[in-house]
C-alpha cells in the first residue's frame, strides 16, 4: 500500500469503537484487532513512533488494505474479534486449540431457563459453567446435580429442571430459587447449599414430612460426592484458576488448575501456537478467548510472569474486579509447579499430534514445490462423495487454511445426478461444478479430490468446462496414490513427508464429513 492511498484509508475510518482487518493484495486476512477508536488505534501501527514487534513490522509491511466494522462499545468490539478471529484464523492472531474441544454446561436465557450441554460460547446473554475437561466430568456432573435438584431429560443433550415430586406446581419465584442453587453448586459453593438441605431436612422431620426429609437426606449425600471428587488444596475457601506452560518450539503447552471453595474442581489443557508472537502476546490472547462470556471465572489468576491488562479490557473480560498474582513463594507457587507438570505431561502424550502441527509450514512449503505451484497453497479443498449402489448420494466440500481444518467453510451437497445406475465420476463433476457457481466463496490455491486418475479426470474436466485453472491432485485409497493432470504416473512424493501426510488427512476429513451427511440423510428417510 503506498503511503497516498494509506493515509486515505485512515483519513476515512471513524472514531468508533470496532475491529480492523488488515488485508494483503489478494484480499487475504492478515490480522484481526480491536479498538476504542478505529481510527487511533489503526494509525498507531504506521507512526514513527510505534513500537513494533518483528511480527508485527513484517505484517505491516504486507498490509495493503484496511477494512472495518464498527459497533457501539468496546465490549462489543471484543466480542466481535474474537468471533472473526475463530471463524477467518487469520496468520498474525493466535488461536486457542484444544483437541478435544472444550464442554460447557449452559443456562439458557429464558424466562424459565433450560440446563444444556454445548462447545460454544454465544454472546447471547445466557450463562456458561465449566469448561470440563471431558464430557464423563460433565456427565457426572449432571447425574449427581439430578440428584439433588431432580430435572428431566428432554433429550440426550438438553436438560430441564423439574420440580421436586410429581404434580407438584412451583411459581417462577421458586423455579429460580432452585436454579440459583444447581448456580452455586456449579461455581464451587456446596457448603452455602448444604446448609440450606440441612436446614429444609430438619424443618420437614419436625413437621412429621418423613418422605421430604428422607430426600433432603439423600441430597445432601450427594452432595457430598461432589466434593470428594474435588480435591482440597487449601484451607481457605479461595476462588483462583492457576495457569502454566512449557514452551517448545514457539509452541505453548498451557495446562489450568480451577481451584473452587479451596478444592481443584477440573484441570484443563490447551496449545496455542503462531512462532510470530510472544510468550506474552500468546498468555494474553488465551485469556481474551478463554474467559470472554464465562459466568464461572476466579477472583484470582495466578500466572508464573508478571502480567498486567488494562482496566477498561479487564472490565469487559471478567465480570469482577480480576486479582493477577506471580507468587514467589507458598502455596500459590507450589500450585505452579504443579500446573508446570501437568503442562509437560500434556505435551510428551500429545506430542506426535505437536510435531505434525510445526511440520505444517513446511509441508506448505513442500507442496508448492512438489506442485510446482505458483503460491504456497494456504487455501485448500478436499472433495468426497458417499452413497451405497447411488442411494441417498452426497457430496462434501472441507476447507483447509493455512494447514488447518476452517469448519465455518465447510459445505454439504445433495447429488442431483441420477440415471438409475451409480457413477461416482459423474456425482463428483457435479458437486464440483456447483462449487463453481459461487463466486463469493474464496478461490482455492488447490483442489483434493478423493480417488484415483478417473476421478481426477472428471475434475480437470468440470473446471475445464468453466474455464477455470485452479491446481488439482487426486489421492487414492488402496495405494496411497498422488496423481496430478498432464502426468501418466503418480506423483513421487515422500510417504513419510509432511505434505503426504497432510494431504492424506485433508482426505480423510472429506470422507469423514461425507460419510456423516450420508448417515443423517439414511436415518432421516427411515425415521417414523
Amino acid at each position: 500500500m503506498n503511503k497516498y492511498t494509506l493515509e486515505n484509508s485512515i483519513k476515512n475510518l471513524p472514531r468508533q469503537p470496532g475491529c480492523y482487518l488488515f488485508k494483503n493484495a489478494t484480499g487475504q486476512i492478515l490480522y484481526i484487532g480491536k479498538a476504542k477508536n478505529l481510527k487511533n488505534r489503526v494509525r498507531s501501527y504506521f507512526t514513527d513512533q510505534a513500537q513494533l514487534s518483528p511480527a508485527k513490522e513484517q505484517m505491516v509491511a504486507a498490509i495493503n488494505q484496511i477494512d472495518y466494522i464498527t459497533v457501539r462499545t468496546e465490549a462489543e468490539a471484543l466480542l466481535l474479534e474474537s468471533n472473526l478471529i475463530k471463524k477467518h484464523q487469520p496468520r498474525y492472531n493466535i488461536v486457542l486449540r484444544d483437541d478435544k474441544f472444550f464442554q460447557y454446561l449452559k443456562i439458557v436465557n429464558e424466562p424459565q431457563p433450560r440446563i444444556i450441554t454445548t462447545r460454544r460460547l454465544i454472546p447471547d446473554g445466557s450463562e456458561y459453567y465449566g469448561p470440563y475437561s471431558s464430557g464423563t466430568n460433565l456427565k457426572q456432573t449432571l447425574r449427581i446435580l439430578r440428584k439433588i435438584f431432580p430435572f428431566r431429560t428432554a433429550n440426550k443433550n438438553d436438560f430441564v429442571y423439574d420440580v421436586l415430586q410429581a404434580g407438584e406446581k412451583v411459581s417462577t419465584h421458586q423455579y429460580h430459587h432452585r436454579l440459583g442453587n444447581i448456580k452455586k453448586i456449579l461455581r464451587g459453593k456446596n457448603n452455602q447449599v448444604k446448609k440450606i438441605l440441612e436446614k429444609k431436612m430438619k424443618r420437614a422431620s419436625q413437621d412429621k414430612n418423613y418422605e421430604q426429609a428422607a430426600f433432603y437426606r439423600d441430597g445432601l449425600k450427594n452432595l457430598e460426592k461432589i466434593n470428594s471428587i474435588q480435591q482440597v488444596i487449601m484451607t481457605k475457601p479461595s476462588n483462583a484458576d492457576i495457569i502454566n506452560w512449557i514452551e517448545y518450539d514457539h509452541t505453548i503447552f498451557l495446562a489450568l488448575l480451577k481451584i473452587r471453595q479451596g478444592r481443584v474442581s477440573d484441570k484443563l489443557t490447551a496449545y496455542l501456537t503462531n512462532p510470530l508472537q510472544t510468550e506474552t502476546e500468546l498468555i494474553h490472547s488465551f485469556i481474551k478467548q478463554y474467559y470472554l462470556n464465562l459466568s464461572d471465572q476466579p477472583k484470582i489468576l495466578v500466572l508464573p510472569i508478571e502480567f498486567k491488562l488494562e482496566t477498561s479490557e479487564a472490565n469487559n473480560i471478567f465480570q469482577n474486579k480480576i486479582k493477577i498474582k506471580t507468587p514467589l513463594r507458598g502455596k500459590y507457587k507450589k500450585l505452579l509447579e504443579l500446573t508446570k507438570l501437568n503442562a509437560a505431561e500434556y505435551a510428551k502424550q500429545n506430542q506426535p499430534t505437536f510435531l505434525a502441527a510445526h511440520n505444517i509450514t513446511g509441508a506448505l512449503k513442500n507442496l508448492k514445490k512438489e506442485l510446482k505451484l505458483t503460491k504456497i497453497p494456504q487455501r485448500i479443498e478436499g472433495y468426497d462423495i458417499s452413497n451405497i449402489q447411488g442411494k441417498y448420494a452426497v457430496g462434501a466440500m472441507v476447507v483447509f487454511q493455512n494447514g488447518q481444518p476452517a469448519k465455518a467453510h465447510y459445505r454439504k451437497f445433495k447429488i442431483k445426478y441420477s440415471t438409475g445406475q451409480p457413477n461416482d465420476f459423474a456425482m463428483l463433476a457435479e458437486i464440483i461444478a456447483r462449487r463453481l457457481r459461487h463466486d463469493d466463496w474464496p478461490s482455492p490455491d488447490l483442489l483434493v479430490v478423493d480417488g484415483g486418475k478417473g476421478q481426477l479426470t472428471a475434475a480437470q474436466q468440470t473446471l475445464k468446462n468453466q474455464a477455470v485453472n485452479w491446481p488439482l491432485l487426486a489421492l487414492a485409497k488402496k495405494q496411497e496414490e498422488v496423481f496430478v493432470p498432464g502426468e501418466k504416473n503418480r506423483l513421487k512424493i515422500f510417504r513419510n513427508s509432511p505434505e503426504y501426510f497432510l494431504l492424506q488427512r485433508i482426505r480423510d476429513e472429506a470422507h469423514r464429513f461425507a460419510i456423516g451427511f450420508y448417515r443423517q440423510q439414511h436415518r432421516q428417510t427411515y425415521r417414523l
